[in-house]
């Protein structure tokens, strides 16, 4: 299959802020937002889930496997639990998904470092990375069952 864009074309930035915008149009959507978040929210996650699970349903049409990488925040990883959103956490257990979570192996890293801070100071650093991707080769290891 071939991705392809629906309601396009998008016109070019440059064209979209010549036109023409009623301020308080905008000011209308900004309330309405602030408003309606929650259901904006819900809204939101139930098609994250659907996107996910269409990908899923793609992999498995392709003969393989969807995989999820739960990527924790820095107070997840200092602490050494995850907090996967309700998508993630569905998804998961279905069991057709392999879900990989590095948090356990991020957090006996952090915990054997002097600084752990310096970890966190654009993102992850290299070290956390390197943790992060023998997670996803060892789970796919495990999954191929070697």
């Amino acid at each position: 299959g071939r991705l392809e864009l629906e309601g396009g074309p998008l016109p070019a930035p440059d064209e979209l802020a010549a036109r023409f915008q009623l301020r308080s149009a905008n000011y209308a959507r900004m309330l309405r937002d602030t408003l309606f978040a929650d259901r904006l929210e819900r809204r939101n996650k139930r098609r994250t889930e659907a996107i996910l699970r269409a990908m899923a349903a793609e992999s498995r049409g392709a003969g393989a496997r969807f995989a999820l990488v739960y990527l924790p925040s820095e107070n997840q990883a200092r602490a050494g639990r995850s907090w996967p959103q309700s998508a993630y956490k569905r998804l998961c257990e279905g069991g057709d998904v392999l879900c990989i979570d590095p948090t356990a192996r991020l957090h006996a890293l952090l915990a054997a470092e002097a600084d752990p801070d310096s970890h966190f100071r654009c993102h992850y650093s290299p070290a956390l990375h390197r943790e992060i991707g023998d997670a996803v080769a060892d789970a796919l290891a495990a999954a191929a069952g070697g």
